[in-house]
């Protein structure tokens, strides 16, 4: 990520029942997500928050940050997992016009906006998502 301020910055918060509605939606039906023993059992404090569904939140907010909302423009992304998401957490998602001399996005062409995106959470300033970019259609 650029050593700069962000060019755009989004919150939000998810909820304590996040992977319950994400599972019913998705037919992840993994146990690590809504069952404290199983997730104990991996190491984890509790259930943590399905990886495509934080994905899902990064994603959101960078529509509503660099395409106004509009999933049509969205011509790709690149992202890395770095940390587990509890539930109920508020989710930072940070992003900043990119260059092609940043090392991670690939070639551009005239007709592609890139982003560098990275996603903290608020509470314990966690990096959850990073070496990560999206790309826009202009």
């Amino acid at each position: 990520r650029p050593e700069r301020a962000a060019d755009f910055e989004i919150s939000e918060k998810t909820f304590s029942g996040q992977p319950t509605l994400y599972r019913l939606g998705s037919h992840d039906f993994n146990p690590l997500h809504i069952d404290p023993e199983i997730a104990q059992k991996a190491g984890l404090e509790g259930p943590i928050m399905h990886g495509l569904c934080t994905l899902g939140f990064a994603i959101k907010h960078a529509l509503k940050l660099c395409a106004e909302d509009d999933p049509t423009k969205l011509k790709g992304f690149k992202i890395r997992f770095a940390a587990p998401v509890d539930p109920g957490s508020t989710l930072v998602t940070k992003m900043w016009k990119a260059e092609p001399t940043d090392g991670i996005i690939p070639a551009l062409d005239d007709s592609t906006d890139a982003y560098t995106i990275e996603v903290r959470v608020m509470e314990t300033d966690r990096v959850v998502i990073n070496q990560a970019y999206v790309l826009f259609h202009r």
